[in-house]
């Protein structure tokens, strides 16, 4: 469907091109009343628009709005642009799956308390996701100190495993960075390790 606005054109044009017709034969003794026309012509625009925001716009709204939940914005708008609705059944494709294990974290747990393990686990895994999501990835999972990221589904990508060997090197350069930052301020830090698939 038509965007509204270039919608609304259109019908000013078919309005205009109405009156010139009209104002023509008006010159020739032919009299030809537009008003109920222009109105009709307006009225079924604002119809089809009003329909297309309460049915077809508000699947679309719905959908997002679930989506958002689980994946990351950008990633919904890319399923959302493409005008394909998702395959509840599942799908077979092509896709790559990054595992990062953050390195270190059971001798970690015997050093320091709980909550300190607990926050400096977060900060590093929202280091990690930043880069996923940035990379056109999403993260699928969290098992313990390490995430499982996906590129390729559910939204199609061409370039999804070179993207994700972006993530994986950019992650190693984000947690070295931080791990200098850690050990220059005497705080402990983690390591990464990364399979990509």
């Amino acid at each position: 469907m038509m965007n509204p606005w270039l919608g609304l054109l259109v019908t000013m044009a078919g309005v205009f091109v109405l009156h010139f017709i009209a104002s023509i034969l008006l010159a020739h003794f032919y009299w030809m009343p537009t008003a109920v026309v222009d109105v009709c012509m307006l009225a079924s625009m604002l119809i089809a628009y009003a329909f297309r925001y309460v049915f077809v716009d508000g699947q679309k709204r719905n959908l997002q709005v679930s989506f958002n939940n689980y994946l990351p914005e950008k990633l919904v708008q890319k399923i959302l642009d493409s005008g394909r609705s998702p395959e509840l059944d599942g799908e077979e494709k092509d896709i790559t799956v990054m595992f990062a294990d953050l390195s270190g974290f059971t001798k970690m747990s015997e050093e320091i308390e709980t909550e300190k393990l607990v926050a400096l686990t977060n900060q590093y895994l929202e280091v990690i996701t930043k880069v996923v999501v940035n990379t056109g990835g999403y993260v699928d999972k969290f098992i313990g100190d390490a995430a499982m990221a996906l590129w390729g589904a559910p939204a199609d990508s061409r370039s999804h495993a070179i993207n994700a060997v972006y993530a994986g090197i950019g992650i190693s350069q984000k947690i070295r960075e931080k791990q200098e930052t850690a050990r220059a301020a005497g705080n402990p830090d983690f390591g990464i390790k990364i399979g990509i698939n």
